[in-house]
């Protein structure tokens, strides 16, 4: 292990009341050692021997990564389960209920912020993804919902930007036209009710 990771482990152990801290402390690891892909995936079939031994190889580091970063009690605990996820699951299920207004925050910065002149592209772009990295911490999936909203709105034969008929016409109509549109609806309508 190298030894800037090594701190990076024992610097705030899990107790208990830092779950949001660790866990971020410890995404930032497993992206730099190249294994953050491993809690999202399942474990390969048997038939892909070669991806079945890159899962197993990641599973063993993952698991020292994280029981490493654990307090004694808490790895006590969990040295028992085999795999990596499992441990994960298990300290979510503990401490990690996701916390509604900081993924809030998160997401509503990420969609409102605004490059300020003379700021470099790679800040900006940095900044947002710490943001979404946040909200993806705190239990959301951003782009997985877009794509399932994305493919309904496709299969509905909606536009990209309206999600109902009503929108799409309000978006295209002028003013005047719509002012026109409203006009003619007010006058049948109160046809009807003095006929009625």
């Amino acid at each position: 292990m190298n030894s800037s990771i090594v701190q990076l482990l024992a610097f705030k152990k899990l107790n208990g009341d830092n779950y949001a801290t660790w866990k971020s402390n410890l995404n930032k690891i497993l992206v730099i050692v190249d294994l953050r892909f491993f809690l999202n995936e399942e474990r390969p079939q048997a038939l892909a021997s070669n991806a079945n031994h890159r899962w197993v190889k990641a599973n063993e580091k993952a698991h020292i990564y994280i029981l490493a970063s654990m307090s004694n009690v808490l790895t006590k605990k969990h040295e028992s389960l085999a795999h990596a996820k499992e441990i994960m699951d298990s300290l979510r299920e503990m401490f990690g209920q996701p916390s509604l207004p900081l993924r809030h925050e998160a997401i509503k910065h990420a969609y409102t912020k605004r490059m300020k002149e003379r700021t470099s592209v790679k800040e900006h772009v940095l900044d947002i993804m710490m943001h979404f990295n946040i909200v993806e911490v705190n239990g959301s999936r951003i782009n997985e919902v877009k794509g399932k909203k994305w493919k309904q709105m496709k299969k509905k034969g909606k536009g990209e930007d309206f999600t109902n008929e009503e929108e799409r016409e309000r978006g295209r109509l002028p003013r005047i036209a719509r002012e026109r549109k409203l006009r003619k609806v007010n006058i049948t309508t109160a046809t009807k009710t003095s006929i009625g």
